[in-house]
C-alpha cells in the first residue's frame, strides 16, 4: 500500500508519495502568510495522483515551529502509560509551553532509563491538515514530531529546523534518550536541517521522505479522533445492520417451526419413495423369478408330451383282463408289451387314443401259459403326433 509522506514547516509543506519503495510523486507548496492552512494543504494536494484500490496511509512530520518533545519530569516511577497520558492532556500546560491556542498531546513514552517522554502539537496546524487530508478522502493519518522519525542508533546529533537548534542523544534503538536546546540559534527560516543539511537533499522533502517510513511501533505517534461524519455514518450503518439482522432472526424464529415441518416432510416423502421403490424393485425380481420357474415347470411339461394324459388313457381303453408287461415313451414313438387272453382286442383301443398315431403290432403274438389259463403277449409301437403336442402343450411366455 501506498504512503503519503508530508512535511510541516514553518514556511513551506513539503510531500512525498512513495509506493513499493519507490517515489512515485513529490511536490511543495510555501505557507503565504495570510492564507488559510486548509488552503495551502488543499493547493499542495491538488495534482496527488489517485489510487486505484485503497487510498494511501498519511504520516505528518511536524516541524518544531508547531510541536514540542520534551521528558515529562518529576513522574513516580512505575506510572501508568494510560494514566499518565491522560493526566498530562488534561494539564498540558504544566508539563509544555504553549503550542498555539490548543495543545494535543502524544501518549506518554517510557524509556530504559524510567524516564519518560511526550510530544505536544499545535491543534490547529493538525487540524487543518487532517480536514484538507479528509477533503481528499485520506483518512488513515498519524502525526510525528520531525525530530521523531528515524536517527541513527547511540549516536548525538545536531538540529536546526523553524529557527530551533537542538542537540538530540538516541539510544540503542534509535529513540530519543536526551534533548538540549543550543546556545546558538541559526537565522530565523527554514535554514537549518539534519545532520545531512550539507548535502543537496531539501530539508522538508527529505523529512516527508522519512516519514513514510514511520512504523506502527515509532514514538510520539498521535492519530487524530475519527471523523464526526464518517463515525455517525458508522455508527447508522452499525444499526441498519443491526436492526436488518433482528428482523431476519425473528423473521426465522417464526418460520423456522413450519420450515422445519416442512423439511420434515419432505424428507419422509423422499424416504418413502425411496423404500416404496426398493420395495418395487424387489417385488419385480421375485416376480421375474417365479415367472422364470414357471417357465421351467411349463417347458418341462411340454417336453415330457404330456406324459400323464397319455398313461390315464391308455389305462382307461385297456381291459381288465389285459395287463401292461413294459412300456416305454419317449417324444417321437413308444412301445407297450401287454398280455391277456385276447391282445388283439386291444390295439383298436389304443389306436384311438388321442395321442397315439398308427398303432400296430410288433412281430408275432406269443402264447404263455400262466398256470391253467392260456395268455397272449404282445408288442404295440405307436408313434407320438409332435405337431399335436407342440400346439396343446407348449408353455405361454410370461412377462
Amino acid at each position: 500500500m501506498a504512503t503519503l509522506g508530508l512535511s510541516v514547516r514553518r514556511s513551506v509543506l513539503h510531500a512525498v508519495l512513495v509506493s513499493r519503495s519507490r517515489v512515485r510523486w513529490s511536490a511543495e507548496c510555501p505557507i503565504d502568510p495570510g492564507v488559510d492552512l486548509h488552503a495551502c494543504v488543499a493547493r499542495l494536494l491538488e495534482p496527488l495522483p489517485r489510487q486505484r484500490l485503497f487510498a494511501p496511509n498519511v504520516v505528518i512530520g511536524v516541524g518544531m515551529a508547531h510541536c514540542a518533545v520534551k521528558p515529562l519530569i518529576g513522574i513516580p516511577a512505575q506510572t501508568s502509560i494510560k494514566v499518565l497520558t491522560a493526566v498530562v492532556r488534561e494539564n498540558a500546560s504544566s508539563f509544555f509551553l504553549r503550542c498555539g491556542t490548543r495543545t494535543v498531546i502524544s501518549p506518554a513514552q517510557h524509556r530504559a532509563d524510567g524516564s519518560y517522554w511526550a510530544a505536544a502539537f499545535d491543534a490547529d496546524v493538525v487540524d487543518a491538515i487532517v480536514a484538507a487530508l479528509r477533503a481528499r478522502r485520506l483518512t488513515r493519518v498519524v502525526v510525528i514530531p520531525s525530530i521523531g522519525l528515524a536517527g541513527a542508533a547511540n549516536s548525538t546529533t545536531d538540529v536546526c529546523e523553524d529557527g530551533v537548534s537542538l542537540s538530540i542523544s538516541r539510544d540503542e534503538a534509535g529513540r530519543i534518550v536526551n534533548l538540549h536546546r543550543r546556545a546558538t540559534t541559526p537565522p530565523v527560516g527554514d535554514q537549518g536541517a539534519f545532520e545531512e543539511s550539507t548535502s543537496k537533499v531539501d530539508p522538508g522533502s527529505q523529512t516527508a521522505l522519512m516519514a513514510t517510513r514511520v512504523g506502527r511501533a515509532s514514538d510520539f505517534i498521535w492519530r487524530p479522533e475519527p471523523d464526526r461524519a464518517r463515525r455517525e455514518l458508522a455508527d447508522r450503518t452499525r444499526l441498519f445492520v443491526a436492526g436488518v439482522t433482528t428482523v431476519v432472526a425473528a423473521a426465522l424464529a417464526i418460520l423456522a417451526p413450519g420450515l422445519h415441518a416442512a423439511h420434515l416432510v419432505a424428507r419422509s416423502t423422499t424416504i418413502r419413495a425411496t423404500v416404496a421403490e426398493r420395495e418395487l424393485g424387489s417385488m419385480e425380481a421375485e416376480l421375474r423369478r417365479t415367472g422364470a420357474q414357471l417357465d421351467r415347470i411349463d417347458e418341462f411339461t411340454a417336453g415330457r408330451g404330456a406324459m400323464m394324459p397319455l398313461l390315464r388313457d391308455i389305462a382307461r381303453v385297456l381291459p381288465e383282463s389285459v395287463a401292461v408287461v413294459t412300456m416305454r415313451v419317449d417324444s417321437l414313438e413308444g412301445s407297450i408289451v401287454v398280455l391277456g387272453k385276447r391282445v388283439t382286442d386291444v390295439l383298436p383301443e389304443i389306436s384311438a387314443i388321442a395321442g397315439v398315431v398308427g398303432a400296430h403290432f410288433i412281430g408275432s403274438v406269443t402264447r404263455e401259459t400262466e398256470g391253467t389259463a392260456q395268455l397272449e403277449r404282445a408288442t404295440i409301437r405307436f408313434r407320438r403326433p409332435r405337431a399335436v403336442a407342440q400346439s396343446n402343450h407348449a408353455p405361454a411366455r410370461r412377462s
